[in-house]
């Protein structure tokens, strides 16, 4: 505990996650939104509390598109 408040005192807390909680497929966040011009999404200020801390997204593709999805996780 006196490492954690260590590293808490000189880095801070840890910010909120702003997805959570969206730990089961049934709770994904809708992301299709954030969806930028360049069709990109990046998703920032994802937390971990424990190693079994998984977080699920969903994105909506329109109709018309056409084309290879790709997703890149990068930690």
């Amino acid at each position: 505990s006196d490492d954690v408040a260590g590293i808490r005192a000189i880095y801070g807390a840890t910010a909120q996650d702003p997805y959570e909680p969206n730990n089961f497929g049934s709770a994904a966040k809708d992301v299709t939104s954030q969806i930028d011009a360049n069709e990109h999404l990046s998703i920032i200020g994802l937390t971990f509390q424990a190693a079994n801390d998984g977080d699920w997204f969903q994105v909506t593709v329109p109709a018309e598109t056409t084309g290879t999805l790709v997703v890149k996780a990068q930690a």
